[in-house]
């Protein structure tokens, strides 16, 4: 099954999420997949996806949205692997005026956080 097909099989619903829908373009050597779509039930159904299956074997993976403009990432590192996002939002503090912490998520199993600012 070649990536197209795998990708359309994982996302499951296919009257939301079309190939025409969608851009995917195969990182060579770096394992990574990215698909582009304007259209945002679309993408709420691809960062769903946890697996890919190729040629009968299953891959684990890790969906995650392009930040936009105007906005940056940070790291912080050894919190709890597997901390929900609800949780490290309320322990998050900015002491910078006009910036606002818009998500924090884990770094797929990782000890690691994302956080990601505006302004």
């Amino acid at each position: 099954m070649g990536l197209a097909r795998a990708v359309a099989a994982a996302r499951g619903n296919n009257e939301v999420c079309r190939d025409e829908d969608l851009l995917k373009r195969l990182r060579h050597g770096s394992n990574i997949i990215i698909a582009s779509t304007p259209k945002e039930e679309a993408a709420n159904l691809l960062r769903r996806v946890t697996k890919l299956t190729l040629d009968s074997k299953s891959y684990e993976v890790n969906a995650y949205v392009a930040t936009p403009d105007g906005v940056v990432r940070g790291v912080v590192h050894g919190i709890d692997a597997g901390t929900p996002p609800e949780e490290l939002m309320a322990h998050l503090r900015v002491r910078t005026q006009g910036v606002k912490i818009l998500q924090a998520r884990m770094l797929g199993k990782s000890k690691t956080t994302v956080i990601t600012f505006d302004g």
